[in-house]
Parts: C-alpha cells; structure tokens; sequence
C-alpha cells in the first residue's frame, strides 16, 4: 500500500513532497530519501529489461536451438555444430543474428 502511495504521488513532484513534509500524521522524508536510493536501480532494472527484450525480437527470428546458439555465440562462447541440417539460407541468417547480437553486446559493454 504505501509503495503504491509513494509511485502515485512522490513520483518526481517534490512541490507535492515539500507540502506533505508540513504534514505531521505523515513521515515523508524517509519515503523521499528511499524513493531517491531506489530510482537508479528501477532505472538500471528497466534499461536491462530493454536490452534484454531487444535481444529477444531480433532472436525471434530463427527457430529453437539456432537463436539460442546465435546469441551464446555472439558472446564468442562456443556452442558446437547443429544437430539438425541447417539450409543455406538459415545458416546466412544465423551468421547475420550473430553479428548483429555481437555489436549489440559491445555497444552494450557486454563483451
């Protein structure tokens, strides 16, 4: 409940958070404090929530195991050969996805 208070109401309007500081059945300065200490991680959660959904649309593109081994590969990890024949045109794809996830990762600093 109070965690739902404090997203609806303290979210950034410090002129609503200084008027609620005058209001003594209320002890706002530790919900501002921690609502300050917990922004940049929601921040960071949210930025690697991105990424990590990026990831999955371009992976979306080839089927179970290949996006699999291409994002473990762009990682420069080794994942193997297929089990499965692979067309010339899924393995043009593969090496594509691969590519594309390894700059991903470095612009990422992943790798």
């Amino acid at each position: 409940m109070e965690s739902d208070f404090v997203n609806r109401n303290l979210s950034g309007d410090y002129h609503y958070q200084a008027g609620l500081l005058f209001c003594p059945a209320v002890d706002v300065l530790p919900i501002c404090n921690l609502r300050k200490e917990i922004a940049p991680k929601t921040v960071a959660i949210r930025a690697a929530t991105a990424r990590l959904a990026e990831v999955v649309k371009r992976v979306d593109t080839l089927e179970f195991p290949l996006n699999v081994a291409a994002a473990i590969a762009a990682r420069g990890l080794f994942v193997g050969e297929p089990k499965s024949p692979v067309s010339a045109a899924t393995q043009q794809r593969y090496d594509q996805l691969v590519g594309e996830l390894r700059q991903l990762y470095r612009e990422w600093n992943l790798i």
